[in-house]
This record gives C-alpha cells, structure tokens and sequence, in this order.
C-alpha cells in the first residue's frame, strides 16, 4: 500500500535534488538540460523497476516481498543524497566567487 507513494516521493526528490544542481550553475545550456533529464532517467531506473514489479509483475512471478525492494531504494536515496551534497557544495563555491 505505501510501496507506490514511497516510490514517487522519492523519485520526486530525485527530480528536486537534480533541478536544485542544474540551478547552480551560471550558465545553461541545451546539453546541461539534455544531461539533467539523462541522470534523471538513469537515477529513477530503479525504482520504477520496483513499481512495474509490484504493479504488473505480481500476477505472474508470485508477490515480491517488500525486503527485496530495499536495496533498489537505498541505491536511489544514496543517488540522490550524493546529488544533492554536489549541489550544496557548489552553491557555495558561487557564494564565495560572488563577494
């Protein structure tokens, strides 16, 4: 019951945490967005694996249980958190070139 808003709550901070580094930098361009939607696509691989499993796969293969989809969050939420560290950082090395 809760795998489908866990699922899109955090592909959604996915998609927060790659916006929040593509603002970061001064200059964008067609190729930086292209980059953006690429990481996107490839960081939430995992977890709309896990939907489709649990939506569509669970008639065929037989319930998946919820422990096997753990590690297909944590590679996502460690994705995520790396992200998002990346953006802090360099929106405080553009603080510092400002002043």
């Amino acid at each position: 019951m809760f795998l489908p808003f866990k699922t899109l709550l955090s592909i959604f901070l996915l998609f927060v945490s790659l916006r929040y580094l593509h603002y970061q930098y001064n200059y964008r361009s067609a190729q930086k967005t292209v980059k953006f939607y690429l990481l996107f696509l490839i960081g939430s691989i995992p977890l709309i694996y896990v939907l489709y499993v649990d939506s569509f796969g669970s008639n065929a293969v037989g319930k998946v249980p919820q422990a096997y989809h753990r590690p297909f969050f944590y590679i996502t939420w460690l994705i995520t958190a790396g992200i998002l560290t990346a953006a802090m950082i360099l929106k405080r090395k553009n603080k510092r070139q400002r002043f």
